[in-house]
This record gives C-alpha cells, sequence and structure tokens, in this order.
C-alpha cells in the first residue's frame, strides 16, 4: 500500500527521524494535499471508496491481483457440445492460435494436459469435408510456416523437458500416449499465441502459450477421435489452464457446464457456484498429477453400499465411467437386484453388462424403471448422477431398452456420462472439485453469457437441435437392424470409447 501513503516526518535532530504514516484519502491528507472539493475523493469506507483502492492496485500490480470476474473464454466463446458417436461422446469447442488465427475443433480433456493439434502432418487424420459430412466448418491443419508469431521450442529452452533431445538447438520433441490402445501423438513443442475473449471488459485479447505440432498421429486419432486436435485441461505445468494462469491472467481454476442436451460451457478462471458442493484432489504420491477424488460410497435406490474409500480419475476425455472389480460387482448387483424386467445378453450390446427390454409401458424415457445412482466422495458430498443408463433404440425409434452404463476396469474413472446436468469447478488453488446442478444455459450466477462471434455466427437456444455451431442440422438416418436395434440416443453405440488421459 505504500503507493497510497503519505509520510509526514519532521527533521528535530540530525540524529533522529520522526513520522507518522496517513492514507492518502484520509481527511488529514486531502488537506495537506491540497486536494480541494474537485474532484472530491471518495467518502472513506464507502463502496466507491474501496473500488478505488482495488483500481489503485491493479494498477500498481498489473495482473497480479485478480477479480471475480477476471475469467477468460475462447475467442470464439464458451460454448462447448457432445458431437455424439463419431467423435466419441466427449465435448468439443473451437480454439483459435497463430497469426492469423486459424480455428480447430478440439476435444476437451481433463485427464491430459498437452494442447495439441494436427500441424506439418507426416500421418495425422484425414480433414476432408467428406470424412466428416456433419459439420459446420472444414476442418484444417496448423503450419507453423504460415504463423508470424510463431516459435519452435528447442531443447535449451527452460519449457523443453524432453529425453529424446540430441542437443541445445534442436527442435524440441514430444511424445503422449493415452490409455486407449495404441493411442499416441508426437511431434514438436511450439510456442504461438492463442485468442481469447474477455467478458468483463467484451474484448479480445491474446496470450502466448506452448502447444504441441502433432506431426504424427496413432491409434482413436486416425479412427476420428480428436480428428483436430485435443486442449489438455490437466494439472500439470503445460496444460492450458497453468500457462494462463501463471501469465497472471486467470485465478488458477476453471469451470464446466454439462447440459443434459449434450451442450456445454467452459470459462477460465472461474471458480464455479457459490452454492457448490466440493470434494478435495487425491495427490498420487504427493504430486497432484490428475483430478483424482476419493470415493467413499454409491448409493444405489434404496442400497447404501459402503467402501474403504478409492480414488477415482474425475475425467472429461473418457466417455463411459469405469469401477473396479469389488465396487463395480457390488454396484451392478444392487442394480439388477432392483429391477424387475428381463434381462438380456447380446453380443451387439457390447461392452456393456447389465441390459433390460422394457415392457412397452413407457411413455417417455423417465418412465424407465431404473433405480437412482449416487456417489458420496470424500469429505461427505453426494453426487447424483442424472443419467447412467445407455438407450437401446428400436428402428421405429422406440425404446426397447436400457443398459447401465458401468463399465468394470482396474483403473476407476468417472467419465463423462456421469457429468451431464451439472457445472464443475477445477480449482487447482484450492486443490477442490466443486458440483452444483446447473442448466447451462442460465446458470445462477450470469456465467453462461453468450459470445459466439463469427466464423461459428450462429444463435444457441434452449433447443440446439438446429442451432449447435458445430453440427449440421440432424437428418433422417436407417437404424441398424440386429436384434436390438441401437442409434446414437444418449451414449447408444460408440463407434469407439473416448479413454484420454
Amino acid at each position: 500500500m505504500q503507493a497510497f501513503l503519505v509520510l509526514l516526518f519532521n527533521l528535530a535532530f540530525a540524529s533522529s527521524l520522526d513520522f507518522r504514516i496517513i492514507h492518502r484519502y484520509s481527511d488529514e491528507a486531502r488537506g495537506l494535499l491540497g486536494l480541494g472539493e474537485e474532484p472530491a475523493p471518495p467518502v472513506r469506507g464507502s463502496l466507491d471508496y474501496h473500488r478505488l483502492l482495488l483500481k489503485h492496485d491493479l494498477s500498481k500490480h498489473g495482473r497480479e491481483l485478480l477479480t471475480g470476474n477476471d475469467s477468460l473464454a475462447l475467442l470464439q466463446g464458451n460454448y462447448t457440445e457432445d458431437l455424439g458417436p463419431r467423435f466419441g461422446g466427449i465435448h468439443y469447442t473451437f480454439v483459435d492460435i497463430g497469426t492469423p488465427n486459424v480455428s480447430f475443433l478440439v476435444a476437451l480433456d481433463t485427464g491430459s494436459d498437452l494442447f495439441w493439434v494436427p500441424c506439418d502432418c507426416k500421418h495425422c487424420q484425414s480433414v476432408s469435408p467428406s470424412e466428416f459430412p456433419t459439420l459446420k466448418k472444414r476442418l484444417t491443419y496448423f503450419t507453423t510456416n504460415s504463423s508470424t508469431t510463431n516459435k519452435l521450442l528447442t531443447c535449451g529452452d527452460k519449457a523443453c523437458s524432453s529425453s529424446s533431445c540430441t542437443g541445445n538447438s534442436s527442435v524440441c520433441p514430444y511424445t503422449v500416449r493415452y490409455l486407449s490402445e495404441n493411442t499416441s501423438t508426437s511431434g514438436k513443442l511450439v510456442e504461438d499465441v492463442i485468442h481469447l475473449f474477455k467478458p468483463s471488459t467484451s474484448s479480445a485479447i491474446t496470450a502466448r502459450i506452448i502447444f504441441g505440432c502433432g506431426e504424427q498421429q496413432t491409434g482413436l486419432f486416425l479412427r476420428g477421435g480428436a480428428p483436430n486436435g485435443l486442449l489438455g485441461l490437466g494439472p500439470g505445468d503445460v496444460s492450458l489452464p497453468s500457462m494462463l494462469a501463471k501469465d497472471g491472467l486467470i485465478n488458477d481454476t476453471f469451470s464446466m457446464c454439462f447440459d443434459t442436451d449434450g451442450s456445454g460451457r467452459i470459462l477460465f478462471g472461474d471458480r464455479g457456484a457459490k452454492s457448490q458442493q466440493t470434494t478435495s484432489f487425491i495427490p498420487n504420491s504427493g504430486v497432484k498429477s490428475a483430478y483424482d477424488v476419493g470415493i467413499e460410497q454409491f448409493t444405489v435406490g434404496t442400497r447404501n453400499i459402503t467402501f474403504r474409500s478409492f480414488n477415482a480419475l474425475f475425467d472429461t476425455g473418457t466417455t463411459l465411467t469405469y469401477l473396479q472389480s469389488d465396487a463395480y460387482q457390488r454396484v451392478t448387483e444392487a442394480f439388477d437386484s432392483q429391477i424387475n424386467l428381463r434381462r438380456i445378453t447380446n453380443v451387439d450390446l457390447s461392452p456393456y453388462e447389465y441390459c433390460y427390454r422394457l415392457n412397452g409401458n413407457e411413455d417417455t424415457v423417465t418412465d424407465i424403471p431404473a433405480p437412482s445412482l449416487s456417489l458420496t466422495f470424500q469429505g461427505g458430498g453426494n453426487f447424483s448422477v442424472v443419467d447412467p443408463l445407455v438407450l437401446v433404440i428400436g428402428s421405429d425409434s422406440r425404446v426397447l431398452g436400457f443398459c447401465l452404463a458401468v463399465l468394470e476396469s482396474n483403473f476407476p474413472i468417472i467419465g463423462q456420462n456421469f457429468m451431464g446436468g451439472y457445472r464443475f469447478a477445477f480449482d487447482r488453488e484450492r486443490s477442490t472439485l466443486g458440483w452444483s446442478p446447473a442448466n447451462c444455459y442460465h446458470l445462477e450466477d450470469g456465467a453462461s453469457f453468450e459470445h459466439t462471434p463469427s466464423p461459428i455466427n450462429q444463435p444457441v437456444s434452449q433447443n440446439r437441435n438446429d442451432n449447435s455451431p458445430f453440427l449440421k442440422p440432424p437428418q433422417q438416418e436407417a437404424a441398424a437392424s440386429f436384434g436390438i436395434t441401437q442409434t446414437s440416443s444418449v451414449f447408444v453405440v460408440l463407434f469407439f470409447l473416448f479413454i484420454l488421459f
């Protein structure tokens, strides 16, 4: 506060210094400094008084001090969308990088750190319009020499930690391998600008970030998974939230909202709703390398299933939810015991194990006679899953049955299918995950602002059927015909299941 203080002193003796400190905006200082009546400083203790102090603090410290409204969106808005089975049943959004800026439709993944796009490609997924006929906007590759602000990172840069370096002057290589079989991206690290939007000032800004120039992809990335890149949102230093926070552009937190219709929001610097519940992230060997949460109990219908707390990765980049053997057996047994329907087994319903045929008396999806499912996180926070089911749809579009969308794995994951209907705050400063029930179109604190400038240029309404910024209006397609036919309704018939981290 020294910029706002006035020092009054008397040199009574050469060997002593007598002084006192008064505040610049005190009545005494106003007189001594000759401030007069025009303009009059605000009344001490008033709201304007404290606003003025904050203004001076921000002016003095620049980006070191951030207000609650200093959140950032991506240039083309904070809108995200689950693009359906062809894209893995996870959320995507547009990111603009480079000069001039180029847009990329990237998958959003809290289970990994690196942001990468297909770039200077040697072996990448084709982005021909014929490959993705449902998309409104044509996908593209990034070319490093086409951006005037691009810089190749070398092995001598502090940001390069590759063990494959051959010398300080060589280009910094990277390779990221994901849990999905034989799925990876590799290439070189580059530095360039990302284009952002600041809601509090309605202005566009840029920030320099490091990202992967993905020259070669394998596995799911060559079969339609994240065909235009992936935005890692994990806690590592190289993730986009980490870089924005390190530069003082945001508080070290971000939020994601997932509506039940498949639309969503992402906002950097947002701490979530005031009414949210929270649980602490669990460090792995003392290191916060992922968004792991502790689970102490499942409640399935009327049955409480208590565990010795186990950890699960909270991951937007994984389509479904996975439990280790003991938890899976106990949860599915409790689910099955409370359903009075014929269980069906059909190879075409793989990988789902607990599936049921409806009686035909159900008028709407909400009439499906399945028990509710909720989790109790470490610390006591309760999380009710809005829709843990996968629907089985007939060729006449009738709902014929349903499956519990939980699978068995040695690696527990809370996946995208459990997140619908909630807003989540990944607060890395406080090491907490916050959640609150939410309509992403109308969040309680106004964080669902709409900002969709060209080239998206599409309105977002409560009914997104024809208003998706990403997808063309749906066309009628014939359903498959195998015993019980399936089509995409909630998470039905995934061409592949995303497991990205």
